[in-house]
């Protein structure tokens, strides 16, 4: 399975990598500045584990290593994959994403990290396996960005999205290119293993693969565990000789998702059209939306539809999620 590969991969490369995020985490609120609830941990604790908590200079490689080591340290105590129902995810894939990304929306991920499969898809003409995303948060000035690890053929390449107000996704994208050719002549620093070139040419091409995963914040996501053990809020335990440490998940977890949905949708697709202008089952695809409120209905406030059923029976039974608030 490519996901506990590359976990057990970075594990490799970096063996104190998980010591070192055991007494990060456990130093949270104390020595260290508390960070919210939906961060695993912030990306700083990835360069201290690069750099080897030195003030070196990073090669370019190892800079690019950082966002490897931040995904699936955020994913190791959980190890959830999310596997769509195809026919889901092939709407989701085509949901033209505009506006603004609503960062307060994206905090409602299941788990600290997740990886979605993306069977038979592609980025940028290479084969995409699947992708971790994850949330960053900037202890410096308390910055959100939404963070994807590329499963891909040639390599995991690691993609970051500055969320704010007024940004959308192709303007996050291009402030990120900007941001990261400062970086390059001044701090040496590459955002991923991809060229300049190929992170402007993304923004559109990254817009499948936010749509997917805003599916997971839908209320009303499907998504049922294979192995039965739900969803679980992890917590440090204390070993042996008295120190904390985040366990990791004792095996990956796949959730079968959209998956009653997905069935309705194989229906809707092998049942012929009928007449009376009635409409075949199908799904209106997941959009922005502007909500006119107030007096006078001259305040507005942007909301995310998630895909909506037409014509098609609703899931007899809700998902019931513990989400621990902060």
């Amino acid at each position: 399975m490519r996901p506990i590969e590359a976990l057990h991969a970075v594990g490799r490369r970096f063996p104190e990598m998980w010591r070192r995020y055991d007494y990060l985490l456990s130093e949270r609120g104390r020595s260290l500045p508390d960070w919210p609830q939906w961060c695993h941990c912030p990306m700083a604790a990835a360069y201290s584990v690069v750099s080897d908590c030195s003030d070196r200079r990073l090669s370019s490689e190892e800079a690019g290593s950082i966002s490897v080591v931040a995904a699936l340290a955020a994913w190791r105590p959980t190890q959830g994959i999310y596997r769509f129902a195809p026919e889901v995810l092939e709407e989701l894939w085509r949901t033209d994403l505009s506006g603004e990304i609503p960062a307060e929306h994206l905090t409602r991920l299941p788990e600290w990290c997740v990886y979605i499969e993306t069977p038979g898809r592609t980025w940028l003409d290479r084969t995409l396996h699947g992708y971790w995303a994850h949330l960053e948060w900037d202890a410096g000035d308390e910055h959100v960005e939404l963070r994807l690890l590329l499963d891909l053929d040639s390599g995991l390449a690691g993609i970051p999205i500055h969320l704010g107000p007024g940004r959308d996704l192709s303007r996050g994208l291009q402030d990120t290119v900007a941001e990261a050719a400062v970086n390059a002549q001044r701090q040496w620093q590459t955002v991923s293993q991809l060229s300049r070139e190929e992170m402007a040419a993304a923004a559109e091409s990254l817009a499948p693969l936010v749509s997917v995963l805003l599916y997971l914040c839908a209320d009303d996501a499907e998504m049922r565990p294979t192995r039965g053990r739900g969803h679980v809020t992890p917590v440090m335990r204390r070993g042996r000789e008295g120190s904390l440490y985040m366990p990791a998940a004792k095996a990956p977890e796949v959730w079968e998702t959209a998956y009653t949905l997905g069935a309705r949708l194989r229906e809707a697709a092998s049942a012929e059209g009928t007449g009376g202008g009635s409409v075949r089952g199908h799904i209106r695809r997941a959009h922005w939306h502007t909500y006119r409120i107030g007096e006078g209905r001259k305040a507005t406030r942007l909301r995310w539809l998630h895909p909506i059923a037409v014509n098609l029976e609703t899931p007899d039974r809700p998902t019931v999620r513990n989400v621990e608030t902060k």
